[in-house]
């Protein structure tokens, strides 16, 4: 018995098969393309095209960068805009240069300090003094450092004027006085009566202040106008460096037996003060001093006696003032008894020498006639006109007869 073969089942599909249809035989062929319509797809950018784009792009962000810091670093250098208000700034004493920029920074001057800090070291600058400053808001740094250059602004000044011829209580009034002032009355009394303040040339036993605080127009700074010590003190130095400068400071010796010490010329300058209206006079009141003292004769200057009556009342009176502040207890006027009183160590109407201390603060004019007394043989002198002319003689009878005519015309 022959086998027989399955029968084979044939697709249908595969029997028409074509490899020339067949887009995957190597011999396919498709009748619809054409090579002509293709377009050809550009290269690909070489590398170092892409490179230099990539640094460009680096370099251009890094320059808008440094554009940007620049003009923030010029601002905070030179901010923009004008300057503002001025404002007073004080820079304190031991301040360092990073201090004040600091400083500048907080009140509005300059912008930035920490740029001010590292300017300064890029300029090489600083070590500005401490004091008070007029700068305008929003400077520039250069602006702001043209100001600290020209150094702290002067100290504050007021001005007061002693006039010559006070007495210690008339200067203690009008210290306190005044209105720019700020002095304690009981701080001024210490200062002036404690001791604490010295004259060069003040015996170490004088306790009193009078005639040491030289008189003159002060320009009195803020502190001193509150610290009565250091004023009191510099107007005491004041009378010292005046002695100096006339030649007092080694006293004087006259060829007619007089030798004063310069606390003894302080004391004939201010009864001169007293004494002279007029600056022709004050010489010859000098002579009239030292002829008198050289013949041991009693001053009679009643000047010196009016002001040991009122210096009793003085330390129980605080207003111890004498006629330049026109207080109506004083009485210049003297009775009997106080012109012969020979207890009292400044009645020269009896006691002779120099009184014991100067009797008001004398100026330079009255201190340099005391230093250069005129020659004469004179005596005595007396008031003969309301001008303030003084006559001078060396005979009572003349002197006397003076007397006479001054009253009777008026003149005192």
């Amino acid at each position: 018995m022959t086998e027989t073969s399955p029968p084979q089942l044939i697709d249908p599909l595969l029997q028409q098969y074509d490899s020339r249809a067949d887009p995957l035989a190597a011999d396919f062929h498709d009748p619809d393309y054409d090579p002509a319509e293709w377009e050809r797809l550009p290269r690909r950018s070489p590398f170092l095209l892409r490179l230099g784009l990539v640094v460009l792009l680096i370099v251009g962000g890094g320059a808008l960068l440094f554009t940007r810091a620049n003009n923030w670093l010029d601002d905070q250098i030179d901010p923009p805009g004008p300057m503002a208000a001025e404002l007073l700034v004080e820079v304190p004493s031991g301040a360092t240069d990073s201090d004040i920029m600091r400083i500048l920074a907080e009140s509005g001057v300059i912008a930035n300090s920490t740029v001010g800090q590292y300017w300064l070291r890029w300029k090489d600058i600083g070590g500005f003094e401490a004091g008070d400053y007029l700068f305008r808001l929003n400077s520039s740094l250069a602006e702001a450092v043209v100001v600290l250059d020209r150094g702290p602004l002067p100290p504050v000044f007021n001005r007061l004027t002693i006039p010559e011829g006070l007495w210690s209580g008339d200067i203690r009034n009008v210290l306190l006085d005044a209105p720019e002032l700020g002095l304690d009355p009981d701080e001024l009394d210490e200062a002036m009566n404690s001791g604490r303040v010295l004259s060069e040339y003040a015996p170490r036993s004088a306790t009193s202040i009078e005639g040491l605080m030289f008189p003159a127009t002060y320009q009195i700074s803020e502190n001193e106008a509150t610290n009565e010590l250091a004023l009191v003190q510099r107007m005491v130095n004041e009378m010292d460096s005046v002695i100096r400068e006339v030649g007092a400071d080694d006293g004087l010796v006259l060829d007619n037996g007089v030798s004063l010490s310069a606390y003894e010329v302080l004391i004939v300058a201010s009864m001169i003060e007293e004494e002279a209206r007029l600056d022709e006079d004050r010489a010859k009141i000098a002579r009239v001093i030292y002829n008198r003292l050289a013949n041991d004769e009693a001053l009679g200057i009643d000047a010196t006696t009016i002001y040991g009556v009122h210096l009793e009342q003085c330390s129980t009176d605080p207003r111890c003032d004498n006629p330049s502040t026109g207080f109506a207890w004083y009485d210049p006027e003297l009775t009997v008894s106080q012109l012969a009183d020979e207890s009292a160590p400044y009645n020269t109407r009896v006691v002779r020498g120099l009184p014991p201390t100067p009797i008001s603060a004398p100026g330079r004019a009255s201190l340099q006639a005391a230093m250069n007394p005129e020659d004469g043989p004179w005596i005595w002198y007396v008031l003969m006109d309301t001008d303030g002319r003084h006559f001078f003689t060396d005979n009572e009878n003349e002197f006397l007869a003076q007397v006479q005519k001054s009253r009777d015309e008026g003149v005192f």
